[in-house]
């Protein structure tokens, strides 16, 4: 049911008692749906039920109802306010969530990934941040340079057969240097 103000005018003075009775009603009907309206979306603590039969003490339950309504809403306004402050000092803090990484956090403790390593971050390669590493800057690397593997195994591809070592140095191959035998199966070997 709808109310407004041009539909419930207020009872002529000359009005009969049966109409001004009927009027009473409809605004009974009207501050009764009030209630409902306010009672299914808003908590009222100490204002109670709109009870009264005559209009006095229906005005005075309204004004019971409305003084509890604005003493809720002086309420909600404060807690309102206390919600707003702390949502403002959270938003100002620097860290307001410290068990989680912010980006900030993020870009000093790695590294982007766009610059691979930088400064060194504990994993300095020689010849620079992020620089390939030269074969002597590798540890365990032994005596030999990369060059001189590449020799040895280039001297490995395509071996001359010999029958022994004396023919082997007399063919010319160096101490040190690989002959095959030539036999099935065709055993390497180092010239002494």
């Amino acid at each position: 049911m709808t109310y407004k103000a041009d539909k419930l005018s207020p009872p002529r003075i000359n009005e009969s008692d049966v109409e001004i009775f009927r009027w009473r009603q409809r605004v009974f009907e009207l501050l009764n749906g009030i209630q409902t309206i306010l009672g299914s979306g808003i908590e009222v603590t100490p204002a109670g039920l709109i009870t009264g039969t005559d209009l006095q003490t229906v005005i005075g339950q309204i004004n019971t109802l409305v003084a509890s309504l604005q003493a809720e809403d002086v309420v909600l306004v404060a807690a309102d306010a206390a919600l707003t402050a702390a949502d403002v000092a959270h938003v100002a803090a620097t860290d307001p969530h410290p068990a989680y990484l912010t980006s900030d956090e993020g870009d000093l403790a790695y590294a982007p990934i766009a610059n691979g390593v930088t400064n060194g971050d504990a994993h300095d390669h020689s010849g620079g941040d992020g620089a390939q590493i030269d074969h002597t800057g590798l540890s365990n690397i032994g005596t030999n340079t990369h060059a001189q593997i590449d020799t040895k195994i280039a001297a490995l591809t395509g071996l001359t057969v010999r029958a022994n070592n004396a023919a082997a140095v007399a063919a010319g191959i160096p101490v040190g240097g690989f002959y095959r035998t030539g036999a099935d199966p065709s055993v390497v070997c180092v010239v002494v």
